[in-house]
């Protein structure tokens, strides 16, 4: 019985490693998201703080702003390739759309303003170009002054500068052939840049108020939630395993006390038995004395010492063991077929006892030997039984020709 109570302990022991595992498995990757989702919020903070600066500086910052939002749109992808593997997070696709419209929204404000960067390079260079001829210089100044205009003017001074880009475009088709083409390319970019631009600051305004940051927040607390729900999940599953490995505990301390109570009671009845067969042989009428057989398993000299060579008494004494013990092996055979482990340590026990009275020393230790190990593997004594089968039928055989040489 202690035994199953070993295995059931190692059986709880391995299903608590095995949920243990699960959980850390399920909070290293909701614990992996929510680091993700964080840094997420960061960049977005990032980017928006960038938002913030006026126009001249904000176009200045392009280039680090497109940097940004790469960083925004990678972790985006990392963040729903996790929540794909996770076995346990919460919705994030409401983020996810939110993170794509806020990254829709940044690229074509950078897009706007990357191109007006390279429209006012193409200025720069159309006008080194034509720097001997005085007059399409001039109009590539203009153009620069215009477009410095519709950047940093109020919005009433717009319709006059896209007069004035008209104006250059009618001044452009007197030019020779090569300098009108270059100049009209120039033009072309530049109505098609002003013209984008100008839904720059209600793009910036939408960027700014985006609700991204806040499904951000939103969606921090749920996994702060889920994370915590983790640990009271492992601290509960702990708590059974510990509360069940207590109850086997005590569940095997009180089948011991019983069957140490069993096996007391028997001590005692065997007690009781073995002195009324004393006090019959002590009321035989002593025998003469007669030649003592040498035995291979009874020891008779220790019995006729014990008992004053009284023949009577040890007489008895063989006549009990061989009526009570001669069945003793077939009968424990089938107690340990039918798994009665207690049965079998009590009638071992009786024939460990009767084994030091006959001086069978071979008897004696097997027995003790099984009832040792009968109570924690009943499996295991079937080897030590067949062993004590041999020396027990053998001890019965020099008990009857013991028997037959007295009488």
């Amino acid at each position: 019985m202690d035994r199953n109570i070993i295995n059931y302990g190692w059986g709880l022991v391995a299903a608590w490693l095995l949920c243990m595992l699960v959980i850390a498995t399920s909070y290293h990757s909701t614990r992996t998201t929510k680091e993700q989702i964080y840094e997420l919020g960061s960049s977005v903070q990032k980017l928006r703080d960038s938002f913030a600066f006026e126009t001249p500086y904000r176009v200045m910052m392009a280039n680090d702003q497109a940097l940004d939002l790469q960083l925004i749109y990678a972790l985006r992808l990392q963040i729903d390739a996790q929540y794909k593997k996770a076995w346990i997070s919460p919705d994030i696709n409401h983020l996810l759309f939110t993170t794509d419209r806020f990254i829709d929204q940044a690229k074509v404000y950078l897009e706007n303003s990357l191109d007006l960067q390279n429209l006012v390079e193409q200025i720069k260079v159309m006008r080194e170009r034509h720097a001997d001829n005085q007059r399409v210089s001039f109009l590539y100044y203009i153009l620069s002054a215009n477009v410095l205009e519709a950047l940093f003017g109020d919005n009433q001074s717009s319709p006059q500068i896209f007069r004035d880009i008209d104006n250059v475009y009618a001044l452009s088709t007197a030019l020779p052939q090569q300098e009108q083409q270059d100049l009209q390319e120039i033009l072309a970019s530049v109505s098609a840049v002003l013209g984008a631009y100008a839904k720059g600051q209600y793009i910036v305004d939408n960027i700014i108020a985006h609700d991204v940051h806040a499904q951000i927040s939103a969606q921090n607390g749920q996994f702060n939630s889920l994370l915590a729900m983790h640990i009271w999940l492992s601290g509960t599953v702990s708590a059974l395993v510990i509360a069940t490995f207590m109850g086997l505990l005590i569940w095997g301390h009180r089948i011991r006390v019983v069957s140490d109570s069993e096996s007391t009671s028997s001590e005692s009845e065997e007690g009781m038995s073995q002195r009324e067969v004393n006090v019959a042989v002590s009321n035989v009428e002593p025998s003469k004395k007669v030649k003592i057989p040498m035995g291979g398993e009874i020891n008779f000299t220790q019995m006729m010492d014990s008992f004053d060579n009284d023949t009577g008494s040890v007489r008895m004494l063989l006549e009990v063991f061989i009526e009570d013990h001669s069945d003793d092996i077939d009968v424990m055979r089938d107690l340990i077929a039918k798994g009665n482990a207690e049965e079998v340590h009590r009638k071992v026990h009786s024939l460990k006892g009767v084994g030091g009275n006959l001086g069978a020393v071979n008897i004696k230790n097997l027995s003790g030997q099984i009832e040792e190990i009968v109570m924690a593997d009943l499996s295991s004594v079937a080897p030590l039984l067949e062993k004590l089968s041999v020396h027990l039928e053998q001890a019965i055989i020099e008990a009857r020709n013991f028997l037959d040489e007295v009488t």
